[in-house]
């Protein structure tokens, strides 16, 4: 139910709205779910890989990945910038 609401605050509007933004997607912009699969993908890629750039970290700025990490308080990896 948390989630659910998440969705919907401020802060997350924002960082979906400005990924779409980032990508070009005015037109066709991405949901909240994709944005959020694309964050995952960011963290399972720095994951497995440190020190090495994540192609799906990169329409992510630092303040997206604190609001989304925000979102996700038991994941099992950090992504830190």
């Amino acid at each position: 139910m948390e989630q659910e609401l998440f969705v919907y605050e401020q802060p997350m509007v924002d960082t979906v709205a400005n990924v779409n933004r980032r990508l070009g997607y005015q037109e066709s912009p991405l949901s909240f779910d994709d944005v959020y699969l694309m964050y995952d993908m960011c963290g399972y890629d720095r994951a497995r890989r440190p020190g090495r750039p994540a192609a799906w970290c990169a329409p992510f700025e630092e303040n997206d990945m604190m609001v989304n990490g925000a979102s996700k308080p038991n994941e099992p990896f950090g992504v830190s910038k």
